[in-house]
């Protein structure tokens, strides 16, 4: 009977190897609760970077988003990306899950995303975004991957950074040609009525309630280097001087 019994336990056990096999689903613990004050992305990529097995080079993010709550702290967060693990396209989707982990799993989808940009730099420049612009109490921020081509993007309307060198450097004017895909952040910070009357949860797409330099400006846009480097045209505005241990 002992023998039989070790016999079921090996074979239940291997069920449940292979269960998670099939789905392709991993856990992956975060700090509790993710604090954007800390600039938590970087990290929290590292650790899904690593439990996903995909080689770093290959890796394209497709879509991310993340969302606090008034207190500053990550009550959600979702990417879906794609990379080559053993000579192979695969696709994950990650998202928190409670407060202390977020859930990867696996996609069926037979291409890779391409013209996406690497998250690492993508997270690099969200994370400084976090960690060097004014956020007053209460407010609730949401950022966002967008992509498009054909367009413009003017400071007049909303505030545009491009990252590099560890800051975030003004941008007066930017615009891309028709045939090139552009991949940008879009983060806001809102008064919580005002994200509790939106349709979406995710940035606003930088609407306010007047337009032009006079105006209050939630929203900014933000580039990484390679995404900038695929514009026609950049204008850049006058630096200021970095505050002190920036």
């Amino acid at each position: 009977m002992r023998v039989d019994n070790l016999a079921l336990l090996a074979l239940s056990l291997g069920i449940m190897v292979f269960s998670s096999g099939c789905t392709g689903t991993i856990s992956v613990p975060v700090a509790h609760p993710l604090q954007i004050e800390e600039g938590p992305m970087a990290g929290v990529w590292e650790e899904i970077l690593k439990a996903s097995g995909l080689q770093n080079e290959t890796v394209r993010l497709e879509t991310f988003d993340i969302h606090t709550d008034a207190g500053g702290d990550v009550d959600s967060l979702h990417i879906l990306f794609s990379g080559v693990r053993y000579e192979k396209t695969v696709w994950y989707d990650a998202a928190l899950t409670g407060t202390d982990r977020v859930v990867l799993r696996q996609e069926r989808r037979p291409e890779s995303s391409g013209s996406g940009p690497h998250p690492s730099g993508v997270f690099e420049a969200l994370d400084t975004c976090f960690r060097t612009t004014p956020r007053e109490d209460g407010t609730i921020t949401s950022a966002d991957l967008r992509n498009g081509a054909n367009i413009v993007f003017d400071s007049e309307y909303i505030r545009t950074f491009a990252y590099g060198d560890g800051r975030l450097h003004p941008l007066r004017l930017v615009t891309f040609p028709q045939d090139e895909m552009v991949y940008y952040l879009s983060v806001c910070n809102y008064p919580e009525p005002t994200m509790n009357g939106t349709a979406d949860h995710r940035s606003g797409g930088g609407a306010t309630g007047c337009v032009g330099r006079g105006c209050e400006q939630p929203c900014l846009t933000l580039f990484t280097k390679d995404q900038l480097a695929k514009a026609s045209l950049v204008e850049r505005l006058p630096e200021t001087a970095p505050a002190p241990g920036q």
